[in-house]
């Protein structure tokens, strides 16, 4: 009796595991009913990096019919896909809704997924069976500009995936409906050989997934920079240097420490160039190249640039009214400042990011100023180069006082009268003493 009981509880748990699977099978990839049938769609995967704005484009797929029931010589029909066949995603220009399906920042990286409309949904199947096809990208009418690294430079890079993709069709009391949609990679994105069964369903109707996992992905990179760091049209990030107080040097150089980041996407990581400027009083609103020894200890370019490579710390120095600009940063490009404590001055600084000013982070006296870092009150995590205008600008108070009150502009008067109080007490003392004398 106990033994039967044992072999009653290990059957009933074996069919509850069963059942738990075939439930998990059946919401990853729903199945078609008579008069509903399965669905698929492609996902375009749009990878660009952080705070990039995503560009107006027509990405293009085209359906491949392979075989019917496993013969090639029969192929399945395409009229209902797309335009027979030919199927486009089109990502709407920046800010017009709605310009994806999904979104989600991993790291430096915006991911945008959007998918295309139900591929199968149109297409008249007459009879039952299995309808094979492929799918693949062909490109879009995305043209890139420029060649990387040299800004300004738009890039689009597409994917190499090929899907196999299996429709399988039954007969129902209405006529034919699609039973089943089955999905397998067969290239990968990098165009190696892939094996991975995917789930084509749209995101709208799993109970899964935001999205189609039949995904190709792309990426987009860009630089809005240009060649010519004395024109600020052309910067991509500035550091600038500003002093107050009356007892502020203009000639004091306070020192920085540096680090800029190549966004992730782009491979290998790049060296970029930066410069030492100050505005030009022959040209109004332009800027002439002033980097000098002071500036920066190591080897400076003949263009007066300083190399900043990828992740390597960079130390330089920027007295009252210098900027230290860059003109080739990406978007997306991210960075770490330390403006290093300088006595008697209060350091303080504000970010702008991609137009918008930030505000007013204020350190202490002497000490250092660390940007990102958890304690400030307002740049406490990664600083970003976005598509507008990117900027540090520090400014530097010495706060020190005139002793006892006195305003030193007044001295010149003060001691003219202090002469005439004198003047006026000796000649009293030289008639005090005739008098008495007489």
């Amino acid at each position: 009796m106990l033994k039967q009981t044992k072999l009653f509880l290990a059957l009933a748990l074996a069919l509850a595991v069963c059942f738990a699977s075939f439930i998990t099978v059946s919401a990853a990839q729903p199945y078609g009913e008579d008069g509903a049938s399965a669905q698929a769609a492609i996902t375009k995967l749009l990878k660009v990096p952080y705070g990039t704005a995503i560009p107006s484009a027509n990405f293009k797929f085209k359906v491949t019919p392979i075989s019917v029931d496993g013969d090639t010589n029969v192929k399945p029909p395409v009229a209902g896909i797309g335009n027979n066949g030919d199927v486009t995603i089109a990502f709407p220009a920046p800010g017009t809704p709605p310009a994806y399906t999904f979104k989600e920042t991993i790291g430096d990286t915006d991911y945008y997924y959007l998918e295309s409309s139900e591929l199968f949904g149109n297409v008249n199947f007459t009879n039952a069976g299995v309808y094979k096809y492929e799918i693949e990208e062909l490109g879009s009418d995305f043209t890139n500009v420029g060649t990387p690294p040299t800004a300004p430079y738009e890039k689009m890079s597409y994917s190499n995936a090929k899907y196999a993709v299996e429709v399988y069709v039954k007969d129902g009391a209405n006529g034919t409906f699609i039973y089943f949609i089955g999905a397998v990679t067969v290239t990968k994105d990098d165009g190696t050989p892939g094996s991975t069964k995917v789930d084509p369903t749209p995101g709208s109707i799993s109970e899964d997934f935001k999205y189609s996992q039949m995904m190709f992905t792309n990426t987009y990179v860009k630089a809005n920079g240009g060649t010519d760091p004395k024109d600020p049209d052309n910067w991509t990030l500035s550091v600038s240097k500003n002093i107050l107080g009356a007892f502020a040097s203009n000639t004091i150089y306070f020192t920085y420490n540096m680090k800029v980041f190549t966004p992730s996407l782009i491979t290998p990581a790049e060296t970029y160039k930066a410069y030492v400027v100050e505005a030009d009083s022959a040209n109004a609103g332009k800027y002439k190249v002033v980097t000098a020894a002071a500036n920066y200890s190591g080897a400076i370019g003949t263009d007066g640039s300083i190399s900043f490579a990828s992740s390597a710390s960079v130390t330089f120095k920027l007295k009252a009214n210098q900027y230290l600009v860059f003109i080739d940063t990406p978007v997306g490009t991210s960075y770490e400042i330390t403006e290093t404590g300088t006595a008697g001055y209060i350091p303080s600084v504000i970010v702008t990011y991609n137009d918008a000013k930030g505000s007013n982070e204020i350190g202490s006296k002497g000490a250092s100023l660390v940007l990102p870092l958890s304690t400030n009150n307002f740049y406490k995590t990664t600083l970003y180069v976005g598509e507008g205008a990117n900027s540090a600008d520090f400014i530097n108070e010495n706060d020190t006082t005139t002793p006892t009150g006195l305003d030193l502009n007044d001295l010149p008067f003060i001691g003219m009268i202090i002469l005439a109080l004198g003047a006026a007490v000796a000649v009293i003392v030289v008639k005090v003493r005739k008098r008495r004398y007489n």
